[in-house]
């Protein structure tokens, strides 16, 4: 070796073999300054890994030669580089240390990325295919490894070959070698994910390879490889792979890993088993839904839920979050399956566990983690639920489980769990009194503080705070625990929420006492529970800032927001202070464009880090020899969902400072329209938010004449500024549309596009162009095949039931559909001649749900259209007639609706009708007054309320389209005895239409129920002061009868 040579791995064996700390620093500091700033370098490590003596150094020196090749390897001579491109394949099959070997193995494969792109290595490709068809089985593992990096790298020789290396690994995996198998089967998942059905090995991979696998798998685990969590990985990749050429063995696969899941050797293998199943279910939920595995799913992860609660019953008291164990896994799986399947196949077995278990840890646990997904349907049986809860914290008022079905049934269906408040509440303070763990204690403070947010401001004054609050308080003074602290500012801060103005006789103590929480010196060294407890604190002020109004807070402002700019700088406090300031802005209005100038630069510049990070590659590392395979590229997951809440808190301060944000709007603007291309769904979805709450301050600025219907719209009057910006706006949206493939995110933009449409009309739909993209881009969300629902080309969509996120997203996309009608009017109707195929395939749906959505979009998009509707009567007609006969409640409902619009809008005679509709009506209410004594639903998706609304709106439409087909004598009264509405409350403008048309002709029926009607105005209108359910078009009406009487 050359002096440079012998100096270079003199240093290396300082660093292997160092006899202090310092001399591995040294050693760094030389090698960097010295050595690695010579192009020699990568040559002198390769023949170090090659020659030298010892294994150590060898495998430093291949590791350091890889950083270097990409850099240095060019400028070296090209018969230095010839002389070790042959001497080093032969070098590497003969070593004799595994890891050095693999080591040198990824050396080969760095150079042969570089030297098969320049043509100069082009022996490479044969050598390997020679060596990997070899007698000996390392030489067969040492080909294997180097091809498999080959097509890690993409190197474009091996890349355009990978179906014709398929059969030699296939034979390699079938070989006795374990190593050998191993190494194969990566390579087999590396090629799965370059080829395809139409490939020429495509069924060799389906019927032999995949089959391979599992075996490979399966002894790996049995001598406990210590490459079996790789192994796992690949399965994982083939979710990812063209779905023909793993569809048939989805099942297998899912079984496969279901055993191992449960009866597993080790935690390790169960819990990769389970991220594998949890993958399953977000990328093949349609090949598992039509296989039937839902219910199989479900109850196997209940009992492992089941199995893991016996045998680690202390677990739930593991205050550790963040790490993953197989309790915790198996519950995941659940809140996907939950997300991503129909309640069918994922609630319904957890129900029926719960009936037969009803005190049940792992159901009560697994249905916690449900809820989120179904949350409706969840509502639909909450009787049997809250029976279970409520049983089981009588038995045992600490159990976490109970608790936290509790949490989450409040926070997903708040309108709900409040009416249940006598019996919760107390249950709740009894578990915070009997807690003997810290886990107890927080899932009970927890379970608190959801259900005080779902609490009726005068029930919260009148039966609790007065008891909770000195409570809350004595317990947060005596508090040790950092985390217990947090639960606790938490439910003070629920409590400010839900009692409003009431909590104003403890603010001054709470605010005074927080305050002093929110000290950030030294917060660079505080703890993360630690600064947590701060984070509580912030976001109890704003809640309290919010209850007692902007006058009462104003002593305190500008000391908090001063606070909160400090927040701004510290990563795990940032997010509160964002809030906080989203909390003044919606609070002060506009007065909050005081803190702008201040917040919107930092907010900017907050947006604008870089949403990836590396690790610390520093020269005075002193892990700076370790391999290097997991890629340094990571993604600050912090980062993202503190910039989700950034970007929601500017619309906030946008909305609130109405023209004072105009001076910021060029320094928004490009990092909000560049976050649309965000690979985080939720920043996406909150940045279109900021976009378009831009667009609705730009438009009520303008102060512009209420648009009329039409195509295209007059936005000749719009000032520049709004012109230019809706035109950017519409242009980013309907482009994100197109290509989104995010739920969410879909179900974003149409509800934007609706608001938009409501302020604005037509306008915001464009021109002819961007009108039928948006128009395609919904026909392919009703055929169920948008890129946010599709996974599987194979499976068809309109078989299968839906998740209630997906009908979520169906729902939006009619709702598109009825803003549409109502901007364009007569222009809507080539438009509905296009949808009209695709929402009548819904109306006919074998799906009840699909039915009623189906028909109740045909109603929207009639009223939008009005008289152009006409034309369609016919059809409308049938689909109408055809669906008040419908078993399912809610279907008759929408039907109902759909009439009384159509009646209403269409130039048709329909009197001839009107006999057969009004029976139908008549045993329609029939069973809605049978449901309503008997307090109990055949079918638990019945709504009573909104169909005796639909129904009633119904008459009323049809008696004031032709009064003289109605028998006003009976349908009157019988109208008057069912109101007021549950429901539905904006059929009161036909209902009360009709009874001020007929005050005003002196009508003989309405006469004597004068006295009726005064009372039911005057309890809607006290109803209406404390719920606001009532819109301006029904408070005109029910003004215009008061008038009349």
């Amino acid at each position: 070796m050359d002096d440079f040579t012998v100096q270079l791995a003199q240093l290396l064996g300082q660093i292997t073999s160092p006899k202090s700390p310092e001399d591995i620093k040294n050693a760094s500091q030389r090698l960097q300054a010295e050595f690695y700033m010579n192009p020699q370098c990568a040559v002198s490590l390769i023949h170090i890994m090659q020659k030298h003596e010892d294994s150590g150094i060898k495998q430093l020196a291949g590791i350091e030669a890889r950083k270097q090749i990409p850099i240095y390897w060019e400028e070296n001579d090209q018969a230095v580089r010839n002389e070790i491109k042959n001497s080093l394949l032969q070098s590497t099959l003969a070593e004799q240390v595994a890891l050095v070997r693999h080591t040198s193995a990824r050396v080969v494969a760095a150079i042969g990325e570089i030297e098969l792109g320049l043509q100069t290595w082009n022996e490479l490709p044969q050598s390997l295919n020679t060596a990997i068809s070899s007698g000996d089985a390392r030489d067969r593992e040492v080909a294997t490894y180097i091809i498999y990096i080959l097509l890690e790298v993409g190197a474009e020789t091996f890349v355009t070959n990978a179906s014709n290396i398929l059969p030699l690994v296939s034979v390699n995996m079938a070989q006795n070698d374990a190593e050998l198998q191993v190494t194969s089967m990566l390579c087999a998942g590396m090629i799965s994910e370059l080829i395809d059905s139409s490939d020429s090995n495509a069924d060799m991979f389906k019927k032999q390879v995949v089959p391979q696998m599992v075996d490979v798998l399966k002894g790996a685990m049995q001598r406990d490889d210590d490459k079996t969590l790789q192994l796992f990985e690949v399965f994982s990749t083939l979710l990812l792979i063209e779905g023909a050429l793993v569809a048939d063995h989805i099942g297998d696969l899912v079984q496969f890993m279901l055993e191992i899941a449960k009866r597993g050797d080790s935690d390790e293998n169960k819990m990769a088993a389970l991220r594998f199943l949890i993958s399953a279910v977000r990328f093949k939920k349609r090949r598992l839904q039509a296989l039937g595995l839902g219910p199989t799913l479900t109850n196997s992860m209940v009992e492992i839920i089941a199995q893991q609660i016996a045998e680690f019953p202390d677990e739930q008291d593991d205050d550790d979050e963040d790490e993953d164990t197989t309790r915790k896994l198996a519950l995941r799986v659940i809140g996907y399956l939950s997300n991503e399947l129909p309640p069918k196949q994922v609630l319904v077995p957890i129900f029926e566990l719960l009936q037969q278990q009803p005190n049940s840890d792992a159901v009560l646990s697994a249905l916690s983690y449900a809820i989120e997904g179904s949350p409706e349907f969840v509502a639909t049986h909450l009787d049997p639920v809250l029976e279970s809860v409520i049983g089981t914290l009588r038995q045992n008022p600490t159990n976490v489980s109970a608790l936290m079905v509790l949490v989450r049934l409040a926070y997903h269906l708040h309108h709900i769990i409040g009416e249940h408040h006598a019996t919760l509440v107390p249950l709740i303070c009894s578990a915070m009194d009997a807690s003997s763990s810290p886990a107890q204690f927080k899932a009970a403070t927890s379970a608190l503080e959801s259900v005080l947010e779902t609490l009726e401001q005068d029930v919260i004054a009148e039966k609790y705070l007065a008891e909770l609050m000195p409570r809350l308080i004595t317990m947060l003074d005596q508090a040790q625990d950092d985390s217990l602290r947090t639960t606790l500012i938490a439910a003070v801060g629920s409590a400010a929420f839900a009692a409003k103005e009431a909590f104003t006789p403890y603010a001054e103590q709470c605010i005074n006492g927080l305050g002093q929480l929110i000290n950030l010196e030294n917060a660079a060294e505080m703890t993360e529970v630690e600064l947590a407890v701060k984070g509580s604190a912030f976001d109890t002020i704003g809640a309290i800032a919010g209850a007692i109004g902007k006058e009462a807070f104003r002593p305190y402002v500008n000391t908090f927001a001063e606070k909160a700019y400090a927040t701004l700088q510290v990563d795990l406090l940032r997010e509160a202070g964002f809030v906080f300031f989203g909390v003044i802005a919606k609070l002060y209005g506009e007065e909050f464009g005081q803190y702008l100038p201040r917040v919107i630069p930092l907010l900017v510049e907050f947006l604008g880090q870089d949403d990836f990070g590396f690790e610390d590659e520093d020269e005075d590392d002193e892990a700076i020899g370790q391999e290097d395979d997991d890629s340094k590229f990571k993604v600050n997951s912090l980062l993202a969902t503190q910039k989700e809440t950034a970007f929601q808190v500017l619309g906030d301060m946008i909305l609130a400072t109405k023209g004072q944000f105009l001076n910021f709007l060029e320094e928004i603007t490009d990092p909000l329209f560049s976050a649309l291309d965000h690979f985080y769904e939720g920043i996406r979805k909150e940045a279109l938010g900021a976009v378009w709450k831009i667009f609705h301050s730009l438009y009520s600025m303008a102060n512009l004449p209420q648009w009329k219907p039409g195509f295209p719209a007059d936005t000749s009057a719009y000032p520049e500024s709004l012109s230019t910006f809706l035109q950017l706006a519409r242009t980013k949206t309907v482009e994100l549309l197109e290509e989104e493939d995010s739920r969410l995110v879909v179900i974003a933009i149409c509800e934007v596009l609706v608001e938009a449409m409501k302020a604005a009309g037509p306008a915001i739909l464009g021109d002819e162009d961007t009108l039928r993209t948006i128009c395609s881009q919904v026909i392919l969300v009703l055929k169920k095949e948008h890129p946010a629902q599709m996974e599987e080309e194979e499976i068809d969509a309109a078989e299968l039931e839906q998740s209630e996120y997906d009908s979520l997203m169906l729902d939006y996309a009619f709702d598109v559909c009825a803003a549409m009608s109502e901007s364009l009017e007569a222009h809507f109707v080539p438009i509905f001649k296009a949808l009209f195929p695709y929402v009548q395939n819904y109306a006919n749906s074998k799906m009840d749900e699909e039915r009623a959505f189906g028909i109740g979009a045909l109603a929207e998009m009639t009223v939008g259209m009005k008289s152009s509707v006409s034309e369609f009567t016919g059809e409308i007609l049938n689909i109408c007639i055809k669906g008040l006969t419908d078993a399912h409640l809610d279907v008759r409902s929408n039907s109902a609706f759909a009439f009384g619009v159509l009646a209403e809008n269409s130039t048709v005679d329909l009197t001839s009708q009107y006999p057969a509709i009004l029976q139908k009506l008549q045993r329609l209410l029939t069973k809605v007054d049978k449901q309503a004594k008997k307090n109990l639903s055949d079918d638990p998706e019945d709504n009573n309320d909104r169909c005796l609304a639909n129904a009633c709106g119904c008459v009323a439409r049809m008696t004031l389209k032709a009064p003289g087909s109605v028998p006003i004598s009976e349908v009157v009264p019988a109208l008057v005895a069912r109101l007021p509405l549950g429901d539905g409350q904006e059929e009161y403008v036909p209902i009360f239409g009709l009874f001020a048309a007929l005050l005003e002709h002196n009508d003989p029926t309405i006469v004597p129920l004068k006295g009726d009607i005064s009372n039911l105005i005057q309890e809607i209108a006290r109803k209406d002061e404390t719920e606001k359910i009532l819109d301006d078009q029904v408070k005109q009406k029910l003004e215009a009868v008061m008038q009349k009487m």
